[in-house]
This record gives structure tokens, sequence and C-alpha cells, in this order.
């Protein structure tokens, strides 16, 4: 939770009284990331004059490194809005980031699977209507995945080998 600050803060706090004016939740990325074990000053690392916070998730597994952990920087803001692109509450005035599903997609192996974008995306939102698009691919598991062109994604699979007794 990050509380607005303003005189009189009780110590005692109903999460579910949050409305974007006294303060919003930021929630981990993924189950079991940790992320708020650790909340710091971070200073002020844009050089707006706001201080800013960091938080950290040491259970995170950024791009499939098993618990390597992850960092996120709040830029602090004047005023009660969350800075733009931030994901301040529904309802509230700012940019809405995306929400994305995870969309899983098999090939056999050595064979290429063809990809529509708009099959990704049907099932992403953007609270403000805004058009998505898909500016980069990448982190396949065992094989090789390309943006071809505007529309398409391309997935070629491995050939893994047999293992050995």
């Amino acid at each position: 939770m990050i509380p607005i600050s303003r005189s009189g803060f009780s110590a005692s706090f109903n999460l579910s009284s949050l409305d974007g004016s006294n303060g919003y939740a930021l929630n981990g990325i993924a189950i079991g990331d940790e992320s708020g074990g650790s909340v710091s000053g971070a200073g002020d690392i844009n050089g707006d004059g706001i201080a800013d916070l960091i938080i950290g998730a040491d259970e995170a597994d950024p791009n499939g490194n098993d618990k390597a952990g992850q960092s996120y920087v709040v830029f602090g803001v004047r005023g009660t809005n969350p800075p733009p692109g931030t994901n301040p509450p529904p309802g509230s005035s700012g940019n809405n980031l995306p929400i994305a599903v995870n969309d899983t997609f098999t090939a056999n192996q050595t064979s290429r699977k063809v990809i529509p974008t708009a099959a990704l995306l049907a099932n992403d939102t953007v609270l403000e209507g805004d058009r998505l698009t898909i500016t980069r691919v990448g982190n396949a598991s065992k094989g090789r995945v390309t943006l071809v062109n505007d529309n398409i994604i391309a997935l070629l699979a491995a050939l893994l080998p047999l293992p050995t007794r």
C-alpha cells in the first residue's frame, strides 16, 4: 500500500478504504515473489525533486531465472494522482497499464507455428480503450520466437536430444 501523505494519518489503516485519493495498493507480479519483503526510500532516482521508493521481490523469477529477485521503483509525485503509466486504481485519473494475460503456445519439434498477434491480444485489455501492439517477443522455452511483422509471431521449436542411459 502506498499512502498519500497528509496530516493526521492514523497508525491503524483499513486497506479496503483505499480509493486512489488516500493511497493505492501495489501487488507483486507472481504468487510467492515476496514483493514488499523489503521497502526503502530510494532518494530521487529520476531527478524530479521528489523522493522515490524501491520495493524488493527477492523470490521473483525474472526472465525465467529462478529466485533471482527483482526490484521495482515507485516514482514520487506531488498531489494525489500516481504518475502516468503506474497503473492507478481503475476510475482514477492517469494512464492505466494494460491488463495482460499470459499466453502459451506449443509447436512440434522442428516445426514452425505461426501465431497472429490478434490471437495473443484477444484476452488483453486497456481500460482507456487504446490499441495494443506487440513490439518485442522473447524468452522462448526450448526454441526460438520471432516477431515477423506487426501481425505475425513465429515459434520454431528446437529438436531436443534424446536422453542417454
